[in-house]
């Protein structure tokens, strides 16, 4: 009995340790912390084409590699204060590769720590820098002295010795500045603000510019008032029917006529009412209206497309919310559709063509902008859906861009949906990418 109880025993045991074998087998590369405290001997960038060079400061968010002895010692690492991620994967003996945080220190000092699983703590002298402000868009890009926007980027850091500012085109400086944040703040235009060209933003950290424009007319196609794009547009719905010459419920101009689209019901499913949500422009070389990409000139060029964004403005009170169908914003080729030989609405309905689907109610289900203006951007790398969001057969090219239709209409939702539209809109161009 204690024969077969000691057998059983060892049985047991080589199964144990058969066991453990095999998952040391089965893993042989498992990360195991070593004793000890780390020695960083130097820092380099971890991209191989910088493997030589040693450095004592980078920005924050760059991967730097430590190079040193008994490094697996390391259980977590900082930045001043500021924790940053240990993948074991990319961490030896004698190398780690990580990533500084992207987090703000409190404190500054200029220096590493390690912390081992004992709670020892290694320093080592490195700095982080952080970049100046970048921009990277506007809430509305032509917003009138005196109204609040918000400037959307990274690095705006608001020093109590050296306090945030933004400066607009004529060297018009903006300090009226509030709910500053790394990647936001709000400011209010200047009273004198009224030049075209790029906003800049000032911290303790250096000054960045952004590629936007404020006032922005580059690559105008229609500002409805005829001063640096068209009046009017050109075809069987030229605009005339929605335009508007001042203000109307809940929306003021934003700069001069706009446009506005008004139905106080329509579903995804039916044949929108083209008079009330739609404008178009079909060109006519022979009575004067150009091909829209021949009308810009130098500022765009229609065989590098994809390096360009529409742009336009708009606005949509909260009394009047948008909850359904999808604004189409299409290209048309002049083969496609012109007021010469060819006039025709067929192609708004067809699979065939590409286009944008701007449906910003599809996330919450309402989208209104509180009855304020809004610059609104889709880079032309995103003109590849079909009306209902599939994938259209034939994709836009250089020959593109001759005409320009917007229209409510359909949309990516397989259900039906109804919404009330009133949807003002301003400033369409085509701008180079941020």
């Amino acid at each position: 009995m204690k024969l077969n109880k000691y057998l059983s025993s060892i049985i047991l045991l080589s199964g144990v340790l058969g066991f453990a074998l095999t998952s040391c087998e089965d893993q042989p590369d498992k990360f195991e912390a070593t004793g000890g405290t780390p020695v960083v001997k130097y820092v380099r960038m971890a991209s191989v084409e910088s493997a030589d060079s040693l450095i004592e400061a980078a920005y924050m968010e760059s991967v730097i590699c430590l190079v040193g002895d008994n490094l697996r010692s390391i259980n977590e690492i900082y930045f001043n204060d500021q924790k940053a991620v240990l993948n074991t994967s990319y961490l030896t003996d004698h190398t780690f590769i990580v990533a500084i945080p992207g987090g703000i220190p409190e404190e500054v000092t200029n220096k590493i720590y390690m912390v081992n699983k004992a709670g020892k703590t290694t320093e080592y002298d490195f700095k982080v820098l952080v970049p100046k402000p970048v921009i990277t868009s506007v809430s509305n890009e032509w917003a009138k002295p005196g109204e609040e926007i918000t400037i959307y980027g990274d690095f705006f850091i608001d020093d109590p010795n050296v306090p945030l500012y933004a400066t607009f085109p004529g060297n018009v400086k903006a300090e009226e500045v509030s709910n500053i944040t790394k990647n936001s703040f709000n400011v209010i235009v200047p009273d004198n603000a009224d030049l075209e060209g790029s906003i800049s933003v000032t911290s303790i950290y250096g000054t960045g510019q952004s590629s936007l424009h404020y006032r922005d007319t580059r690559g105008m196609l229609f500002d409805w008032d005829g001063v640096n794009g068209l009046a009017i547009g050109n075809g069987w719905r030229s605009g005339a029917d929605v335009l508007q010459t001042g203000a109307v419920d809940g929306i003021e101009p934003l700069d001069g006529n706009y446009i506005l689209f008004n139905k106080e019901s329509m579903t995804n499913a039916d044949w929108p009412d083209e008079d009330a949500v739609s404008f178009n422009y079909w060109p006519n070389v022979t009575d004067g209206h150009p091909e829209l990409s021949t009308m810009l000139g130098d500022d765009f060029d229609p065989t590098n497309w994809q390096d360009y964004t529409l742009k336009f403005e708009v606005c949509i009170p909260s009394s009047k919310p948008w909850t359904g169908v999808a604004l189409n914003c299409i290209f048309t080729s002049y083969a496609e559709v012109n007021m010469e030989d060819n006039p025709t609405n067929s192609y708004i309905g067809s699979d065939d063509n590409s286009r944008a689907l701007w449906s910003p109610w599809s996330t919450t289900g309402s989208y209104d902008t509180g009855g304020r203006w809004t610059t609104v951007s889709i880079p032309l790398s995103n003109f590849v859906f079909t009306r209902y969001a599939d994938t259209p057969k034939v994709p836009l090219s250089a020959e593109s861009f001759s005409g320009l239709t917007f229209i409510v209409y359909a949309g990516s939702q397989t259900s039906e949906l109804t919404s009330q539209i009133y949807i003002a809109i301003d400033n369409i161009r085509l701008v180079p990418n941020n």
